[in-house]
């Protein structure tokens, strides 16, 4: 969004042929179209090696090729001889050296900097004066040679004593078969699992003295390994290195070189085994709290995502690789490994979860359960899951959210393991269950058509899958395929008689879904197969419009093309909206094919908000201010209302859209225009604290007004926010209104309270403010300083006598499932303060106060309510009982107070 509110915009991508090249999930191909979407003041350079694949997409843009440049070099060489004490010894012996040494090297380097790198670095290993002659005399020259060269750098690595060998080798086989480039932490870490191994082969614990440091790792590599400062990653010198390895490997003598990659996953085995305080303390937080809640909630210090990280820098990588590396070869060793690693609980359940949030597959929002048989599944592990089955492990066993052991197969494409599990009984239509969970409901079959897996789907198909069953929200697998632009998943389904027009409930069929995600491919193929163009959602939202919603030029011009008509169904005003990079080129296409610059949204379910909105009042709102101006030089009405009577400057003024506001304003926008409310555009800037709006806005007015107090009001969330008292005593003084409201309807104590102001939050009430408002989600100031953990503000608000049922319930909030930071303290605060045990709810007023503490997991609260009267018998929006969630949430502890409760 940024790069449209600058006039000049350059970017510079370096090392286009580093970024993974692969046929799924193509990040380079995903990067090249986002880049080449942007706007055409956007200035692009790109450097890469000159590979094919590369090439296709700059064949008609200007190329220039690199070559270090012969003054480069002497520089370079100079430097490293002037730092070379033997180099300098053997100069003073022979003057002439130095320059032969520059002329030699630059000649046989033939411009490639990694030649004079490597070349300089053999020659100053050279001690004797004529040994430094001779080898002058005879290095490899230009590119052809390279492997000569890097032949002599593995000599040198191997002339070594036997440990720093043993080392070299270890770097070696880790920076070639890495699946992502290595922080240097993990890869000190990776080593000193090795050495302790060796120090001590029934070792529990990593010991910090065996980490090796930079350097060594440096110089026991000959210099072909290199420590990047700036993204403290390390990597071979040169991409050229990686090839020489593989040219080897080809030829069979790679293992001079490199262990075998099965050893990276025996190195990863180990040390997610090794038994720490942290590890243990990451799989109880990720068991009790979900990531995303977790990981924002909790301050550094606190954070168990933190201590795993400094403390294990390795885990996250062991927890998500090993098993991939294990595939290459499971020796017995590594089976050993597996099987010790899968029975060690504490161990398997923090790395489960360290995985799983490196994968969309949607677990990480809940806390999860795990067993070994998912983890070998969700590698492909056939032999350790047969080995697993054989010990008892159960196939059909699932976890709290219903996945199985053959969703993670599916998800991830293992067609042989996903036959495997069928073949000893995997029930092919469990469907997964999380209530409001947005995959709920799904079977192994839909993640297959969701990850493109062809094969999967082949052998699901055949043995029995549901091919149109449906989730919570009716989506098949169909659905999810077209979604997700899968085309030949696509057409294996339709080949074996999926639904065309299966509607995703009030939603949208799969030629909709594909369309609104904008996978032309897909839209293509479910048009040829028969789809039909005409269908509207029961949302209210046609074909086309949700095209444009989506954002993609192809899609909507395909469209088009197919008759899809352009006016009827607020196209334009969808695009006008769009999140998409080339929304500009969007609007642009449906203003040619005719579209209505003043149609506004009908009726709709999904478009409720927007009633009587143009496609000017969507991107005046969204601060695009490009958009603004081009409907406006194609006729847009400036001042046009929507159903509250608002033009688009009310809109841009209240969201701060000041670049809008300006272009707006150019247009002759009416600034004293009043909404149904009786405000102006400079009220609405005032009351959401846009500053800079106010001003331009003042600056337009010809009328009576008080510009100080206006400007004091626009300050107001500002001061409130950074908690300056004395700041907010002059705005009062300056005429500012402290009752206005701001954002969400947030007043400034609002804004105080959550910020956890103290002084300023009493100064505030001294002052007239309201100390019971609700904001636009219920919400009073105590609820704020609940939300946010603040106590200091929570007792001084219960000291002047907030009402503690107003609104969404401030003790529910005290005891709210995703907040981390519930306190037995503050509960016991409110409930002896008055606040009442049964009709506290949270805002959608869909379960209890204690069914909320057992999410939350906490059994203190949990007594502390059934001591004050808490009902176990209630039951929340799906039936459930405190109990029943206690059972589901796997605590065993609270699930027996419950019981013990219930039978009295």
């Amino acid at each position: 969004m940024f790069v449209y509110l600058l006039e000049k915009v350059f970017v510079v991508v370096d090392g286009l042929d580093e970024c993974p090249h692969r046929e799924i999930d193509d990040i380079r191909d995903q990067l090249l179209d986002q880049l080449k979407a942007l706007p055409l003041k956007t200035q692009l350079l790109f450097t890469s090696r000159d590979l094919p694949a590369i090439a296709l997409n700059f064949a008609t843009d200007r190329r220039l090729e690199i070559h270090a440049s012969r003054h480069a070099i002497e520089g370079y060489l100079q430097a490293r001889i002037n730092n070379s004490k033997n180099l300098r010894r053997h100069i003073q012996r022979k003057p002439d050296l130095r320059q032969a040494i520059i002329d030699t090297v630059a000649q046989k380097a033939d411009g490639m900097f990694l030649l004079v790198r490597i070349y300089i670095d053999l020659l100053a290993t050279k001690n004797v004066l004529g040994m430094v002659e001779s080898t002058l005399r005879n290095l490899p020259e230009g590119l052809k040679e390279l492997d000569t060269a890097y032949d002599d750098v593995i000599t040198r690595i191997q002339n070594q004593d036997d440990d720093d060998v043993a080392m070299a080798k270890q770097i070696l086989t880790w920076l070639y078969y890495a699946a992502r480039p290595l922080t240097l932490q993990e890869l000190r870490h990776s080593l000193a699992v090795n050495l302790v191994a060796e120090a001590d082969p029934d070792a529990t614990e990593l010991d910090e003295a065996f980490l090796p440091d930079e350097e060594v790792i440096a110089s026991v590599c000959a210099g072909i390994v290199t420590c990047h400062a700036e993204s403290n990653t390390v990597s071979f010198i040169h991409y050229t290195t990686k090839e020489y390895f593989k040219r080897r490997m080809d030829r069979r003598q790679v293992e001079r070189f490199l262990h075998l990659e099965v050893s990276i996953a025996e190195t990863c085995l180990m040390y997610l085994s090794f038994e720490r305080e942290e590890v243990e303390q990451f799989a109880i937080a990720k068991r009790e709290k979900p990531y995303w809640y977790t990981f924002q909630k909790y301050t550094e210090n606190e954070c168990p995502d933190w201590d795993i990280d400094m403390c294990y820098p390795l885990f996250r990588y062991a927890a998500r690789y090993w098993g991939d590396h294990a595939n290459s070869l499971l020796r017995q060793v590594t089976k050993d490994l597996i099987m010790k690693f899968v029975m060690q609980p504490t161990a398997l359940a923090a790395s489960f979860h360290a995985l799983i949030e490196q994968e969309d597959l949607y677990l990480y929002y809940f806390p999860i359960d795990f067993s070994g048989l998912y983890l070998a599944s969700f590698f492909g592990l056939n032999e350790i899951v047969m080995m697993l089955l054989e010990a008892g492990q159960h196939i059909n066993t699932k976890n709290k959210q219903n996945w199985t052991a053959l969703h993670m197969a599916a998800a991830r494409g293992h067609a042989v393991t996903v036959q495997l599990l069928v073949d000893k009984g995997a029930d092919v239509n469990a469907a997964t269950y999380k209530p409001n969970y947005v995959a709920s409901g799904s079977t192994a079959l839909h993640w297959a058509a969701r990850n493109g897996h062809e094969k999967v789907l082949q052998v699901l198909l055949e043995n029995g899958a549901e091919i149109d069953l449906q989730t919570p929200g009716h989506e098949t697998a169909l659905h999810w395929a077209a979604q997700n632009g899968h085309v030949r998943a696509i057409t294996l389904l339709l080949d074996k008689g999926a639904n065309l027009e299966a509607h995703a409930g009030h939603w949208i069929t799969p030629l909709e879904s594909a369309a609104s995600c904008g996978e032309e491919a897909a839209v293509r193929i479910l048009i040829d197969r028969g789809a039909d163009l005409s269908n509207t959602t029961d949302s209210g939202r046609p074909l086309l419009h949700l095209a444009a919603q989506g954002g993609c030029v192809e899609v909507v011009q395909l469209l088009l093309e197919m008759g899809c008509q352009v006016n009827g169904g607020s196209a334009l005003w969808a695009a006008a909206g769009s999140q998409s990079q080339r929304r500009d080129e969007l609007v642009r296409l449906l203003l040619k094919d005719g579209a209505d610059v003043s149609e506004r949204p009908g009726d709709s379910f999904w478009l409720n908000s927007y009633k009587g909105e143009t496609a000017l009042h969507h991107s005046a709102r969204s601060a695009f201010d490009t958009t603004v101006r081009l409907l406006l030089e194609n006729g847009a009405e400036v001042d046009a209302r929507n159903e509250d009577g608002e033009t688009s400057l009310h809109l841009a003024a209240a969201e701060g859209c000041e670049t809008v506001v300006q272009g707006l304003l150019e247009q002759g926008a009416d600034v004293g225009a009043k909404n149904q409310a009786g405000e102006t555009a400079l009220q609405l800037a005032a009351r959401n604290g846009h500053e800079g709006i106010v001003r331009h806005l003042l600056d337009h007015l010809g009328e009576e007004i008080n510009p100080q107090a206006l400007l004091a009001t626009a300050k107001i969330f500002k001061v409130a926010t950074t908690g300056d008292e004395k700041a907010m005593q002059v705005l009062i003084e300056d005429g500012a209104d402290i009752t206005i409201r701001g954002q969400d309807d947030e007043t400034a104590l609002h804004v105080a309270a959550k910020e956890g102001h103290v002084a300023l939050s009493r100064f505030l009430l001294e002052n007239g403010a309201n100390i019971n408002a609700l904001d636009r989600y219920e919400e009073t100031p105590i609820s704020k300083a609940l939300d946010f953990g603040h106590t200091g503000v929570v007792r001084l608000l219960i000291e002047h006598k907030a009402d503690l049922e107003q609104g969404c319930s401030p003790l529910f909030e005290a005891v709210n499932p995703w907040n981390g930071r519930a306190k037995v303290e503050i509960v016991q605060l409110l409930l002896d303060n008055g606040a009442d045990v049964i009709s506290a709810r949270n805002w959608w007023k869909d379960t209890t106060l204690l069914h909320a503490a057992v999410r939350q997991g906490s059994k203190p609260i949990v007594e502390l309510l059934l001591e004050y009267g808490a009902e176990v018998g209630m039951r929340d929006r799906d039936g459930d009982t405190a109990l029943d969630v206690s059972i589901k949430v796997g605590r065993e502890d609270i699930s027996n107070i419950l019981l013990e409760k219930r039978c009295l």
